[in-house]
């Protein structure tokens, strides 16, 4: 019974095609299109990543004046600072330090928010309110692997911003340590792969080929669709 099934229908796909081949290539040449339309419209995103390591020597010489609270609280071995390095990279308090030195880039979003009374005119609302606006709750990652290699990754409509924020997150990173002198004014991190600033007519969204295939496939589904609404439409008809 399958058999005849697949033999009915390499029958009926050829005939099906060269019936409606015109159609077919319209419905591609308007998927083309849409792909124009869809890449011109959607929102451009750029993203900028970097990788480092701890510095060991930041393990080996740490600040003489706490050596002490390194060695209880076990953060003078390497997996430990690198979950040290976690927390400050997660903290609110790295969030802060990136809206304090990147809140001048939003005075116009600033200013508009405190004359609608959305937000205080103090140092602790326009903080919250330049981390709302990088969106760093969201699109600001960080990833640690088993061989404590870290991976900071920040995504934004502006390729400058982008790069800005990762940054300030790595001077921040440091200027804490270095606030709360656990390894003094040691070297905490090694970069592996510096950031770079990404190509204008290279963001990571949206991404041409998935977009093309998306519009493709939308055309014809299309097409399709509507196909079958006359077909039936014809097979109501004539039951009447």
């Amino acid at each position: 019974m399958k058999s005849e099934q697949n033999e009915s229908l390499i029958i009926i796909l050829p005939k099906y095609l060269q019936k409606y081949y015109k159609q077919i290539i319209i419905s591609l040449i308007f998927g083309i299109f849409l792909f124009g339309i869809l890449m011109l419209f959607l929102p451009k995103k750029y993203e900028v990543s970097t990788t480092f390591f701890p510095e060991t020597d930041s393990i080996q010489n740490p600040s003489n004046q706490i050596l002490g609270y390194a060695e209880i609280f076990g953060i003078n071995t390497p997996s430990n600072l690198s979950k040290y390095i976690l927390i400050i990279l997660k903290s609110k308090r790295l969030k802060n330090g990136i809206a304090n030195e990147l809140k001048i880039n939003f005075k116009t979003e600033i200013n508009s928010a405190i004359k609608k009374g959305t937000i205080k005119n103090n140092t602790k609302d326009i903080q919250t309110h330049t981390i709302y606006l990088l969106k760093l709750e969201k699109h600001l990652k960080i990833k640690l692997d088993e061989n404590s290699l870290f991976n900071l990754n920040y995504v934004n409509n502006d390729p400058e911003m982008s790069l800005k924020v990762i940054h300030s997150a790595l001077k921040n990173l440091n200027d804490i340590n270095n606030k709360l002198k656990l390894f003094g004014n040691k070297k905490l991190i090694t970069l592996l792969d510096e950031p770079e600033k990404p190509k204008v007519n290279k963001p990571v969204f949206p991404n041409p080929k998935i977009i093309f295939i998306l519009s493709e496939f939308l055309t014809l589904m299309a097409f399709f669709t509507i196909n079958l609404y006359s077909y039936y439409k014809k097979i109501y008809i004539k039951s009447k």
